[in-house]
């Protein structure tokens, strides 16, 4: 920030908070579920979060919902429904956190909306970070080993995460929650294929049916142009 000559400024400050309350919530959860489970699988689950931006939306903000996000839900929702039932062998811990994840994501969302619109993209990710302090004592799981291998990688996490949580706080300046939110199931079979090509690991022929039916409905988000259900949703 110092650097891009960005002042600490934040307007909205309960908003700002709520976001970081919500999304520090989401990333331990979700990085707890990768620990115990694999990946591809935690990816999946924290994913269910677009069908609680549009719950939350509709109930919270009254935020509209347009028919082509509802047909894309279902065809995700399909998807996922085959990629759960690939079960194998998961510890339901694991399983629960990456659901977690998903709801926190769902409700961080809105509030990621409503501050970047008066707050630098820099600054809506900076309330996960400070708030995210709170959160550390309680995201390990099990002995964890400090060495210079980890410390590159954390900090080569840290790097990705935060150009990835600026370019979404910039994008969502200019669409929905709803539409935003279906849009990054698009990390689904990104994180699928990167986990078998660096991390050698395995998917049943229903995972794989899953990610096509989640590719199907962000086509259908992306390309099919349907109006709104009716002026009161």
């Amino acid at each position: 920030m110092k650097l891009l000559k960005i002042k600490f400024v934040i307007e909205n400050l309960k908003d700002w908070i709520l976001r970081g309350v919500f999304g520090s919530v989401a990333m331990v959860c979700f990085y707890l579920s990768i620990s115990i489970t694999s990946s591809g699988r935690a990816i999946m689950l924290c994913d269910t979060y677009p069908m609680f931006v549009a719950l939350f939306g509709f109930i919270f903000f009254r935020e509209k919902i347009f028919l082509n996000n509802i047909i894309s839900l279902l065809f995700c929702l399909v998807g996922i429904v085959f990629i759960f039932y690939d079960r194998g062998t998961y510890n339901i811990i694991g399983d629960v956190l990456g659901l977690i994840s998903g709801i926190s994501s769902g409700m961080a969302i809105h509030y990621v909306r409503r501050s970047a619109t008066n707050n630098h993209p820099s600054i809506v990710y900076l309330a996960a970070c400070i708030i995210g302090l709170v959160f550390v004592p309680f995201s390990f799981s099990g002995k964890t080993d400090f060495n210079l291998i980890s410390i590159i990688l954390v900090i080569t996490v840290g790097f990705f995460t935060f150009f990835a949580q600026y370019v979404m706080s910039f994008g969502y300046k200019y669409v929905t929650a709803t539409k935003g939110s279906i849009i990054g199931y698009f990390q689904i079979p990104l994180t699928t294929f990167l986990s078998i090509i660096v991390l050698n690991e395995t998917f049943r022929i229903k995972f794989i049916i899953g990610t096509v039916m989640i590719i199907l409905g962000l086509l259908v988000n992306s390309f099919l142009k349907i109006k709104k259900i009716n002026q009161n949703i």
